[in-house]
């Protein structure tokens, strides 16, 4: 059993920022291509781009086509909800126009999301620490060279502490989780409301999952 900390479970969630992006959809380099309307993640899972989240570093009233902004929902209840398009995808593809145009002088017309908010739970970080007999609080990815975005795979390299019976014991340093992160984002049993603002564009609390393969020695 696995927690993983809220500023944890913000770095996994920027690890699929990518995958709403409807240029790569139609490119089928996310792995999300042909899974609209699919539950894909967690029923416990819901994520929205909220261009309007005032504390988010991503806030913005227009899309870089001059389109008005809209809240959109990604993922609703584990389901694949929408994509993030810009007014030539949502034509070519067919898809709602979510004014998420993205584009700098020197490049071409792309898509970009603004902020990242997962719905928080109703448990609190320490409920979810004391939901098993051990547990795993994963406090700290060390980088994520180790993660393949076309394919989901990761192996990544993390620390963090064993809790036992919900309280705090030995220290867990050099350990090595791998999976696919669509695997690990299906299997979350309980989302947190610990929420914290945000230091970038992603608002996520911590996370619970179970399943999840951890190699290491305390």
């Amino acid at each position: 059993t696995v927690v993983f900390e809220n500023r944890v479970a913000e770095n996994l969630i920027g690890l699929i920022a990518g995958y709403f992006n409807a240029k790569a959809v139609d490119e089928k380099t996310s792995p999300l291509a042909g899974k609209l309307g699919q539950k894909v993640f967690s029923s416990e899972l819901t994520l929205t781009d909220d261009p309007f989240y005032k504390n988010g570093a991503a806030c913005r009233p227009f899309d870089d086509e001059g389109y008005a902004s809209l809240k959109t929902t990604l993922v609703d209840g584990g389901r694949v909800n929408s994509f993030l398009t810009n007014s030539v995808l949502a034509r070519k593809m067919k898809l709602a126009h979510t004014a998420s145009a993205d584009r700098a002088p020197s490049t071409d017309l792309s898509v970009s999301p603004t902020n990242l908010i997962v719905k928080p739970g109703k448990q609190t970080a320490e409920a979810l620490l004391g939901a098993d007999s051990k547990v795993i609080l994963v406090t700290e990815i060390l980088g994520t060279a180790g993660f393949r975005g076309t394919s989901g795979d990761f192996s990544i390299p993390i620390e963090g502490h064993m809790y036992e019976n919900g309280k705090r014991g030995s220290p867990l340093k050099d350990f090595l989780m791998s999976g696919n992160i669509l695997q690990l984002l299906g299997s979350i049993e309980a989302v947190g409301n610990d929420a914290l603002p945000p230091l970038g564009n992603i608002v996520c609390p911590s996370l619970l999952v179970r399943d999840l393969n951890i190699a290491g020695k305390a």
